[in-house]
């Protein structure tokens, strides 16, 4: 057996764990992810710290839509014998938003590595797709090659299914094994925060508001991250090619997943119900009979047995847990900050970055913010200069989707010891700001200060 193999998205959730098991078994990995930010950047460094001091992991940092990133790949494919290709962009609701990053890391992606893995004449890709590909199921159990929607529901099922069928069309006429596990609903140790499981357990252990989409009742084949191992590990030793449902032959709701974390975690939830999310199906239910004849495979941790587990895992990891973003509410990318390198502007930049905004204009003239508050930041674009002497202030804001204006003279000495400076800041840097936001039709919030009120004595206003 030949024991060196690729695993892209190893510091992904599922990818991680696969990872961790090939390098316990002695296997060679070429371990390759982009630590993008479809989530929380953090839990995935912190995945990849984990494993990356074992000598047989090699880490390639790249992004597998980029064809350039290939080349390298090639010098070290040499003995290979199978790819998991476990990378991918995730998750239904987002899909909708930013449609194009679903297209490049799911279908570009998924394409180029079935080009590297054919050109290099490697045994087997084993391609990780979704159960989303179904949609609903109501109360038939979805089988393979069979139940896949023509259209699927979501760009998310699209993007994956396209990169599956893309993939086949490849794999024709060429000696590779083409494996595709579908996963339903993956959750434990180290999972995605932005996945149910995890973030209910965070949320009441915190003891902070649990936020449900919907009443609750939607059922789901919650399946716990060993058994998807398992099952990813038995494909090595298969020789053909062939589709997998890898799932729980048991449905729960969401109502029973908090129950449940209520009971091992010995906290109350404090449920808040929301609007439904987009396209969510009521139920998704996997036939498992495929898997079971040929891999020989089913499922050993019920639902109880895994929310122990995560919950224990999170109890040993709280510290760093607590800190990670567990749901970003930020849906526009691109936004403008004015006084952005300010005390409050900084830390602004800083937290929307965490809830994924892509590019910041950052508009500060320093006459109080500081350069060094904000140089860290990638995605931030710095422009130093006040905001009344821009000419240009609409053109500038063309491509932007939101703006905060902070940017202001503040402190009631500073004002009187500058008046003339803080009078251009605050009303025609105002002014200027809501005019060029008015002519890009760009959503503006304007911050302003309790001094207005004066001397408040014991009024409440």
């Amino acid at each position: 057996m030949d024991k060196k193999v690729i695993v892209t998205g190893c510091s992904g959730f599922i990818g991680f764990h696969l990872t961790s098991a090939l390098l316990d078994k002695g296997y060679e990995v070429i371990g390759i992810d982009s630590l993008n930010d479809a989530y929380d950047v953090n839990l995935k460094k912190f995945r990849l710290s984990k494993i990356e001091e074992n000598k047989n992991l090699k880490f390639l940092n790249f992004n597998l839509s980029n064809l350039d990133s290939y080349e390298e790949l090639s010098k070290l494919s040499e003995g290979v014998s199978s790819v998991y290709h476990m990378a991918a962009r995730a998750g239904v609701r987002q899909s909708f938003i930013n449609p194009e990053n679903y297209v490049d890391d799911n279908t570009v992606a998924t394409t180029n590595i079935a080009k590297f893995t054919k050109s290099n004449n490697i045994e087997k890709l084993i391609l990780a797709s979704t159960s989303s590909v179904y949609g609903d199921s109501g109360d038939l159990l979805m089988s393979e090659n069979k139940d896949e929607k023509i259209q699927p529901p979501s760009v998310y099922a699209s993007t994956k299914l396209s990169g599956e069928i893309l993939s086949k069309i490849m794999m024709e006429d060429t000696s590779t094994n083409l494996l595709i596990p579908r996963f339903f609903t993956v959750y434990g140790p180290y999972g995605r925060p932005d996945m149910s499981i995890l973030r209910f357990i965070h949320w009441i252990i915190e003891e902070k508001e649990v936020l449900v989409l919907g009443d609750g009742e939607q059922m789901r084949s919650f399946t716990y991250i060993d058994d998807v191992v398992e099952a990813l590990l038995l494909m090595m030793d298969y020789k053909e090619s062939n589709t997998f449902n890898i799932g729980s032959n048991t449905t729960v709701s969401l109502n029973e997943v908090i129950k449940t974390i209520e009971k091992y975690s010995g906290k109350e939830a404090k449920i808040k119900n929301e609007e439904r999310a987009y396209k969510d199906p009521d139920v998704v239910r996997p036939n498992l009979e495929n898997i079971s004849n040929e891999l020989n495979w089913k499922p050993s941790t019920n639902i109880e047995a895994g929310i122990e587990k995560t919950v224990s895992w999170y109890s040993e990891n709280k510290e760093f847990l607590n800190d990670i973003v567990y749901i970003r509410k930020i849906l526009m990318k691109k936004i403008i900050v004015t006084g952005g390198a300010g005390f409050i502007g900084s830390h602004l930049v800083k937290k929307l970055i965490d809830n994924g905004a892509e590019e910041i204009l950052v508009i500060d003239d320093l006459s109080t913010g500081k350069a060094e508050n904000i140089k860290d930041f990638k995605e931030v674009e710095f422009l130093n200069k006040k905001i009344e002497e821009i000419d240009n202030l609409a053109e500038v804001f063309s491509n932007f989707e939101f703006c905060y204006h902070l940017a202001a003279g503040v402190g009631v000495q500073y004002i009187m010891e500058n008046l003339s400076k803080s009078l251009l800041t605050n009303i025609e840097g105002t002014h200027k700001v809501f005019e060029a936001c008015k002519e890009n039709d760009i959503p503006v919030l304007i911050t302003s200060t309790s001094e207005i009120y004066g001397t408040s004595e014991e009024k409440e206003w």
